[in-house]
Order: structure tokens, then C-alpha cells, then sequence
């Protein structure tokens, strides 16, 4: 039977509906039908109960009651079994996303680049995983000042267990969980090669794993803080690789050369700070055992088993950095080799041939050919002196006039290369530049004379007038600088009263959400000399009913005392203020009654500070009226 030939202008029959192929080429669509599906079903009341756990999150823990006591009260999550259906949901979302960015932006560049097949792989790989740490990196950014962890830092382990988590923290989670699953799918669905299976999943399952234990044991915030520093690392590395790709060699070894000292930077700095929250920082409960109903983990056992595998995945990863350059130095050390052997035995072949070919031209030293061929190298010898003598007035003429000899006429002539000769050289150039610095000196002595006239013509003119110019400190340049980088919210005003002293300043606070939500705070801020080596001293000039800030007005900020450091500015400062009336801390108190109120009864410490905004009496003390 022939075989019937295939017409040129016959298109490629396409695969059935329910068949592999089909999937694979149409794996967007059919996930964006089932999210469609989803999304139709929670305007149904009859599905509402099912469709709503795969697209809005679950385990609120905040009550009705404590949205009616503080209507701007943020909403407040724990993890349960229904999160399930939202990573299932967001993961779907994210193989939609993954195509979208694959086929109109990633397919362009490459058929752009002309890249091969496998080169093609590697590139996509890169370029959604930049995607991917892009957003990692300006989502935890956004937690970390939302949550104040750069100002305070002890946010961290604080107050721990943090069973409680805002709308953005647990999204941040559940899509992180979403994509490393996504991933899954994605090597299916993009047909990756088997070589390259166990290290994207090796890769995949380690970061999973990661945040899959920070978010069931309630260490999401330092969840938040590690990712931050590994999307830096990872956004480094794979730009570098995408400029490899595109051919842009010199931008790729300076980003490859970053890459190596955040890579180690990185590493250290997750082994430590790891082990600081943990061991340190994290002090020991007396419970010995998991409490799942408050979400404590903090036992002995979890504590050195969670610090155990954070070391033993970053030391993992270190080794496999460093046997990659060592075998990389490796191989270039033998291409070197190898290369220099070859240029031997190139050498050795060209004098071997030489050597028969004057054996074979049968001549002697007396014979003609012999007798040009020293004439050659006798004539050589001679245009070399020749030349040396020349150079000689013309870079010397150079240097006395000061112009740059070098950039059109070299030092040295380029057929000598004895090195005596070139430090005979190099040592007569440096004489003659002593020696024209030494005449241009001698000749305008007046400049240096100008210079201190001029000085004191100053000093004269300043002591005839009375009037000298007041010398700016180093704290009053400091405190410039930070109030030209500030920038405030509409809840933080900041005035200065007398502009020739700006270590004074006022600050007025007004809280829009909160216990003190509504009220007005002015405080004085009083910048010492020895700025920014010491924290400003701030005051709160009403008398107000707050954990943190006594009734002389006192303020207990971390970050005004123990934990003030010179990188510190003025800003922070007046974050720090403003996060006092955000979130108050019971734990470090300046007015004990109130911290340990908030602690056994929130309801009345809620009804305490509601009537000290309006100056009332409350617990025998007057307060002043801030509304």
C-alpha cells in the first residue's frame, strides 16, 4: 500500500477533544471555564455556601460584637481546612496567569532573540520566575511597613503565638502556597525534560515546604521577612540569567558577580536570624506540648526542629553554590592548560619545520642567503635605537607642557621589550615629571599667597562688622536631611515653631482608626546636640489614657531608648508614635493600670479611653479634653 503524500498547503489536523494533546495545548482556557464556573456560582444562593471558600478567605476570628465596639477595627484570620479550597482556586488563577505572561510576552522575545530550544526552556523559566519575585518582593515590602517590623522590630516575636492574621498577611500566604503547587502542574503542562525534573523539583518542594510550616505554626511573620530576602537573591539571579540569554554578557557578569555576594549575604543573614527569633528572642512557655487551640508551637522540640531544617536547607544550598564554582574554576584551569600545551606543541612544530628547511636549503654561514638574512636583523637592531632616541623629546616635551602624551603617542616604542629598558624608561619619566611640578611651583608661588589673603581679608572683614557666621553642627545637618525625606501621612502633622532652631519641633497626631481614633495628640520634640548619636525626647503635652504613655506625658518607645541606633531617623520616630495609638503594647508599659486593663477586661479599657478623649474623670484622674 504507498503511502499518500502530504499536500503543502494541508494544515495539521487537530487533536481530539478529550485527548492529551488537547488539554495541553488548551490548559488556560479550560481553567479559566472552571474559575468562571466558581465566580458564576457564588451569585447563586444555592451554591453560595460552596463556590465562596475557593475565592474569599475563611476562619474569621474577628466577632460581631468587636465590630460594633470598633466599627474600624481590622478583620482578623486564622488557617483551617477550608483554606484548602482557595489554594486550589488561586492556583488555577496562577496557571492562567503563567500562560498569559507565557504567550504574550515570553513567546514574542524569544522568537525575537532567535533563541534555540533549549535556550528557549531556560528563558521562560527565568522570566516568570522574575515575574514571580517581583511581587513577592513588593508584597512583603508593603507587610513589613504595614506591620512596622522595620521600625520595630521586635514585632517579630512578640506577642507570640500570632494566631491572628490581617486580610493581607493570610493572602500573602495563600498565594504563595498556590504558586509553589501551580509549579506542579507546570511540568506537566510546559513538557518539561525528565534530566531537568529533580532539580525544579527539589526546588519547588523546598519552598513549600517552608511556607507551608511558617503558616500552620504561626511564624508568617517571619515568613514575611525571609522572603523578602530571598526574592532579592532570586530576582538577582534570574535577571542575570535572562541577560545571559539575551546576550547581554557584560551586564550578566555584573549581575552574576552580585548575585555570588547576596547569595552568601543571604544565607547567613537566614541562619541567623532564624536561630536569633527562635532560641533567643522567642522566650520558653511552660507548656511542653503543641496547644493547637491557641496555635502555640512553642516547644523545645518544634523550635530546634524548625531551626534544624532552616540550617540544614541553607548550608544545603551553600555547598551546591560552592562545588559549582569550584568545579567551574576547575574547568577553566584545565582549558587553560590545555590551551597552553597546544601553543607549545604549535611552537615546537614551527621551529622543527624551520630547523629541516634550513637543512635542507643546504647553505652556509658564507653563503648569500646567510649573509642577507644578518643584514635583516643588523638593520632591525638599528631602526630599534633609532626609534628609542625619538621618542625620547617628544614625551618629555609632552610632560613640561602638561598635555597627555599617552592617549596619542605611546611611552614606550613598541619594539622594545627588554624590562631593563622599560624601568630605565619609567624611571626617567617620573624625574621629569618631579621636575616640572618642581618649576611650576617655584614660578606661581602667588596662588598659594592669594588663597590665605583671601582667608584673611575674611577674618578682617568679619571682625570690623561685628558679624560672624554661624557655624551649622552636625545634628542640625542631620535634622535637615530628614525633613527633606519626609513624607507624612494626612494623620501626622509636624510644624517648626522657630526655623533658625530646628531642634525643637511640634507634632500632632490624629489617629483614624484605632482606641483613640478621633482625637488630637500634639507632642514636643526636643533634638539633642549630640543627634543622631542620641533619640530625640518626646513628650506628649496633653494628659491621656494610654499603656504606653504615662500621665506626665512620658512616651515608652522602643526605639527612644534601648533600641535607638544612629541609621535611625526622624522619621521612624514619628512612625513609631503614630503606631503607639495603631497598636498599643500591654507588654512594655509606662502606665501599668491601663496595660494590665487592656489585658483582663478590653471592653472597659475601651470605655476608659472613650471618656479621657472627652475629659472626663476616669480612675480618680481629670484628663484633658483631645476631641
Amino acid at each position: 500500500m504507498a503511502i499518500p503524500k502530504k499536500r503543502p498547503n494541508e494544515k495539521k489536523a487537530s487533536p481530539p477533544v478529550l485527548s492529551q494533546e488537547f488539554f495541553i495545548a488548551n490548559h488556560a482556557d479550560v481553567f479559566s471555564c472552571v474559575t468562571i464556573v466558581i465566580l458564576l456560582g457564588m451569585m447563586i444562593p444555592m451554591t453560595n455556601w460552596i463556590a465562596v471558600p475557593f475565592v474569599a478567605l475563611t476562619s474569621n476570628v474577628t466577632t460581631q460584637e468587636e465590630l460594633q465596639e470598633d466599627p474600624g477595627r481590622v478583620i482578623e484570620y486564622s488557617y483551617g481546612i477550608k483554606d484548602a479550597c482557595a489554594v486550589v482556586f488561586y492556583a488555577m488563577v496562577c496557571i492562567i496567569v503563567h500562560q498569559i505572561i507565557q504567550e504574550y510576552v515570553i513567546d514574542k522575545l524569544t522568537r525575537r532573540l532567535h533563541l534555540s530550544k533549549l535556550r528557549t526552556s531556560r528563558f521562560a523559566e527565568s522570566a516568570q520566575l522574575v515575574c514571580f519575585y517581583i511581587i513577592t518582593l513588593v508584597w512583603s515590602v508593603d507587610l513589613a511597613i504595614f506591620r512596622n517590623y522595620l521600625s520595630n522590630f521586635k514585632g517579630l516575636w512578640e506577642n507570640y503565638p500570632h494566631a491572628r492574621m490581617a486580610f493581607p498577611e493570610k493572602f500573602f500566604c495563600i498565594l504563595q502556597i498556590a504558586h509553589w503547587i501551580h509549579t506542579y502542574a507546570e511540568l506537566y503542562l510546559q513538557k518539561v525534560k525528565k534530566e531537568d525534573y529533580l532539580n525544579r523539583l527539589t526546588y519547588q518542594t523546598a519552598n513549600l515546604l517552608v511556607v507551608l510550616a511558617a503558616y500552620l505554626t504561626n511564624f508568617h511573620r517571619l515568613l514575611v521577612v525571609l522572603l523578602l530576602v530571598e526574592s532579592v537573591v532570586q530576582l538577582v539571579f534570574h535577571s542575570a540569567k535572562l541577560a545571559h540569554y539575551m546576550d547581554k554578557n557584560r551586564i550578566a557578569a555584573y549581575l552574576f558577580n552580585a548575585y555570588n555576594a547576596v547569595f552568601v549575604i543571604a544565607r547567613f543573614l537566614t541562619v541567623g536570624l532564624t536561630g536569633y527569633i527562635l532560641l533567643v528572642a522567642l522566650k520558653p512557655t511552660q507548656i511542653s506540648v503543641v496547644d493547637r487551640q491557641t496555635g502555640n508551637f512553642n516547644t523545645p522540640l518544634v523550635k530546634i526542629a524548625a531551626f534544624a531544617a532552616i540550617v540544614v536547607l541553607n548550608f544545603f544550598m551553600l555547598g551546591r553554590f560552592l562545588m559549582f564554582h569550584l568545579r567551574r574554576r576547575r574547568e577553566r584551569t584545565e582549558a587553560a592548560a590545555q590551551r597552553r600545551k597546544q601553543a607549545a606543541d604549535r611552537r615546537g612544530k614551527s621551529s622543527t619545520h624551520r630547523s629541516e628547511s634550513s637543512s635542507d636549503g643546504e647553505y652556509a654561514e658564507n653563503s648569500p642567503r646567510a649573509a642577507n638574512s644578518a643584514a635583516g636583523r643588523t638593520r632591525k637592531t638599528v631602526k630599534a635605537e633609532i626609534q628609542r632616541y625619538l621618542y625620547a623629546p617628544r614625551i618629555f616635551f609632552g610632560i613640561l607642557c602638561s598635555r597627555r602624551p599617552c592617549s596619542r603617542v605611546p611611552i614606550f616604542p613598541p619594539v622594545v621589550e627588554r624590562p631593563q629598558i622599560r624601568t630605565w624608561w619609567a624611571f626617567r619619566v617620573f624625574v621629569a615629571v618631579k621636575r616640572a611640578a618642581d618649576h611650576h611651583h617655584r614660578a606661581h608661588p602667588w596662588k598659594m599667597i592669594k588663597l590665605f589673603s583671601l582667608k584673611a581679608g575674611q577674618q578682617q572683614t568679619q571682625t570690623t562688622t561685628g558679624t560672624r557666621n554661624k557655624k551649622t553642627s552636625a545634628a542640625e545637618l542631620r535634622i535637615t536631611k530628614d525633613l527633606s525625606e519626609l513624607a507624612l501621612p494626612k494623620s501626622l502633622k509636624l510644624d517648626v515653631p522657630d526655623k533658625d532652631n530646628l531642634q525643637e519641633l511640634n507634632l500632632v497626631i490624629s489617629p483614624d482608626e484605632g482606641f483613640w481614633k478621633g482625637g488630637t495628640f500634639p507632642f514636643s520634640i526636643k533634638i539633642p546636640n549630640a543627634y543622631p548619636h542620641e533619640p530625640p525626647k518626646v513628650k506628649c503635652i496633653p494628659k491621656i489614657y494610654h499603656p504606653n504613655i504615662d500621665y506626665d506625658g512620658n512616651v515608652c518607645l522602643n526605639i527612644l531608648r534601648e533600641d535607638w541606633k544612629p541609621v535611625l531617623t526622624l522619621s521612624a520616630v514619628l512612625y513609631g508614635l503614630q503606631f503607639l495609638f495603631l497598636e498599643p503594647n500591654a507588654d512594655d508599659p509606662l502606665n501599668k493600670e491601663a496595660a494590665d486593663l487592656m489585658v483582663r477586661n478590653l471592653p472597659q479599657f475601651t470605655q476608659f479611653v472613650t471618656d479621657s478623649l472627652k475629659g472626663k474623670t476616669v480612675a480618680g484622674r481629670k484628663f484633658d479634653n483631645v476631641l
